[in-house]
């Protein structure tokens, strides 16, 4: 159980630490990958609701912390995006690494547009113009990190610490 607790403290601060420093450096004309969503519907799918709401809201909370007009705004939507993800691995399969990486993309579209449109106080135009300008590329860029990721789980690939 400890080890457990370890491995989800050390994947939490792997993705704090990737969110905050190296994907500015992979961004793409000021779009980055969301690493937070990816992981959460990773844990969703794989581990469960449990891990998938707790990784959601603590990133959530950390990443909403850098404006803080909307503080919990992030932990909320990441949440809520957890629990729908888990219902609708309950009502269809979503076990293909293809179904897993359209639930990424449409995912990080719909986080993204929610986000944008709560910020931008429903002002519809600005939502669907930002939204098309950077969260579609957003949800693909995301998309292709998952790709990544899925490969990387399906390979089992694992560091190995000698003495």
């Amino acid at each position: 159980m400890l080890g457990k607790i370890a491995a989800f403290a050390a994947l939490v601060i792997v993705a704090i630490i990737f969110q905050t420093f190296f994907a500015s450096l992979v961004s793409i004309d000021n779009v980055m990958p969301d690493i937070y969503v990816v992981l959460v519907i990773y844990l969703t799918l794989t581990q469960g609701l449990t891990y998938g709401v707790l990784f959601a809201f603590i990133t959530g909370i950390i990443e909403g912390s850098a404006d803080p007009a909307f503080l919990g705004l992030s932990a909320i939507l990441k949440v809520l995006l957890a629990l729908i993800v888990y219902f609708m691995s309950i009502r269809m399969r979503l076990e293909s690494n293809s179904a897993r990486i359209l639930t990424v993309l449409i995912a990080v579209a719909v986080h993204n547009l929610l986000y944008y449109l709560i910020a931008y106080n429903f002002d519809i135009e600005l939502t669907i113009y930002t939204s098309v300008k950077y969260a579609l590329l957003e949800a693909i860029y995301s998309a292709v990190i998952a790709v990544i990721l899925l490969y990387l789980a399906k390979r089992k690939l694992t560091l190995k610490f000698e003495a």
